[in-house]
């Protein structure tokens, strides 16, 4: 039995020895590769575990890159613009946003909750940001393409200015407007700084007493049918000019016996035409006077005065023109020659001077022309004169007669040459009586009508000179008429000779200041 065993046993070993010995080599050595792959395996395990280890001491910058480059990947496709403001301030904008993380959402569950914030894929921009910054970052493109335009541009002589820079076109000032020598003129009596001021006349109505019939002129100016005013003007001119008032009988727009004999249609244009460029904003009441020969129907300028008086609209007169009623007085005494001679004497009825007492307490003022006979002017008196009524004799009359709160309402005005910086030549003087020399005041008395071009030369533009310059001075509310003719005759530029030239030269400008100075008036 223990033989056999032992037999089994070596004949089992003998069939297993067998196959192995005839193995190829091929065979041998693909067991020996898969022996030592399975080596590498175990290697590989521990240095992928030792490689994890040092990876969780690196910190975990290598995920933010990814996201940045990600998000960049993204945008610089269509906007690189945004990705380039994207990349510099990533960071800033997540924190001034806040928002929190939010897990992503398959297509079906963006169908079903559309409402949902789904974060976009062509902008980098969030959509919390501030709305103050669009604004800006549209004008900072603006710009940009502005700039390459230019750029491209660059060989034309053009310049980019932004619209909210370019100046706007100033109107030009009321003087400008004017002739170069009305210009002068206005400088000289400093109405130019109340022009500047815009004290034009506003709220102010000037009456000009005239004879009737001379107001053709300065009509068919407003209407554009004469004249060579900017269309400007002439709408002034038309709303500024009221119509002719006067009293029963002759129309006060139609011609009457003086005019006719005198031959001057055109002077109450002339006059009138000071005031409208001198005090644009005035309006102007036109006041026809008149007498018919061989009737006794008239209306002088006591008429006219009274009137005016009780209107509440009117506050300055000019008189530079007008018919007065008046009387000669003629005495004869012998002459040397063993005859006689006849002596003349103008005497004015007392409702003359009764008209001006009504106008001064009414709070109105007058201007009148000193005449253009280079004289003194006097009080009427017996004189040898061939029945001529002297220009002067009314204002020697008032002057004389009136008393002197009454007075103090009025200007004689006489002309002032620009030339030669004098009294005019033409122009009469207030002499030597004190009452005289106290109202008398110097005004440049040449104007150059803005209409026509045609030249007016003598006390009748003195007057309306001085008009003017109490009108503007007026328009300020505080400062009534009677209180701007005592500033501007004791502002006035004064010469020492007061027998020539009374008060002085009128300073529109200075006047004002001794106003302002005052608190008005």
């Amino acid at each position: 039995m223990y033989i056999r065993a032992l037999s089994v046993i070596a004949l089992f070993c003998l069939t297993i020895s067998s196959p192995l010995e005839g193995r190829s080599p091929s065979l041998a050595r693909h067991h020996h590769a898969q022996v030592i792959k399975k080596k590498a395996q175990v290697l590989s395990h521990i240095t992928q575990k030792r490689q994890h280890q040092v990876e969780r001491k690196r910190p975990t910058r290598v995920t933010t890159v990814k996201r940045l480059y990600s998000r960049k990947a993204l945008v610089t496709k269509k906007r690189p613009q945004k990705a380039l403001m994207a990349k510099k301030r990533p960071q800033r904008v997540v924190r001034r946003t806040h928002v929190k993380p939010q897990p992503k959402q398959t297509l079906s569950q963006r169908k079903k909750n559309p409402s949902s914030r789904v974060t976009p894929t062509k902008s980098t921009r969030p959509r919390s940001i501030s709305p103050k910054r669009r604004p800006q970052q549209k004008i900072a493109r603006a710009q940009k393409r502005q700039l390459a335009k230019s750029a491209i541009n660059k060989n034309q002589c053009t310049q980019h200015i932004p619209v909210k820079d370019i100046p706007q076109q100033q109107k030009p000032d009321y003087l400008s407007l004017l002739p170069l020598h009305t210009q002068n003129k206005v400088k000289l009596g400093g109405l130019d700084q109340l022009l500047v001021k815009e004290m034009k006349g506003q709220g102010q109505t000037v009456a000009v007493i005239e004879l009737s019939g001379g107001w053709q002129q300065i009509k068919d100016v407003g209407n554009g049918t004469y004249g060579n005013l900017p269309p400007e003007c002439k709408a002034n001119y038309k709303s500024n000019f009221l119509t002719p008032i006067g009293g029963p009988g002759l129309h006060p727009e139609q011609m009457n016996d003086f005019i006719r004999d005198k031959g001057n249609p055109y002077h109450g244009s002339s006059v009138t035409s000071v005031i409208l460029d001198l005090a644009p904003q005035a309006k102007i009441l036109p006041v026809s006077t008149y007498a018919c020969y061989g009737s006794d129907v008239f209306y002088d300028t006591a008429d006219a005065l009274m009137n005016l008086s009780k209107r509440s609209d009117v506050s300055i007169i000019n008189m530079s023109s007008g018919y007065t009623k008046f009387k000669i007085n003629s005495i004869y005494k012998p002459n040397k020659n063993g005859g006689e001679e006849r002596l003349m004497k103008t005497i004015y009825p007392p409702r003359l001077t009764e008209a001006f007492k009504a106008i001064a307490k009414a709070g109105k003022v007058v201007v009148i022309a000193a005449g253009n006979d280079n004289r003194e002017i006097q009080a009427p008196a017996f004189e040898a004169e061939n029945e001529i009524v002297k220009e002067e004799d009314q204002v020697g009359h008032l002057m004389q007669e009136l008393d002197p709160e009454t007075r103090k309402s009025i200007i004689v005005a006489g002309s002032y040459d620009l030339d030669n910086r004098k009294i005019a030549a033409y122009s009469n003087k207030p002499g030597s009586l004190k009452n005289i020399q106290d109202s008398f005041l110097l005004a440049p008395g040449k104007h150059v009508q803005q209409y026509d071009d045609m030249v007016g030369d003598g006390t009748s533009s003195a007057a309306p000179y001085i008009c003017a310059a109490i009108a503007n001075l007026t328009s300020h509310r505080k400062i009534s008429p009677k209180r701007a003719v005592q500033a501007l005759k004791d502002t006035a530029e004064r010469r020492p000779d007061v027998a020539t030239y009374g008060r002085g030269i009128i300073r529109a400008d200075k006047a004002l200041e001794l106003l302002e100075r005052a608190g008005g008036g």
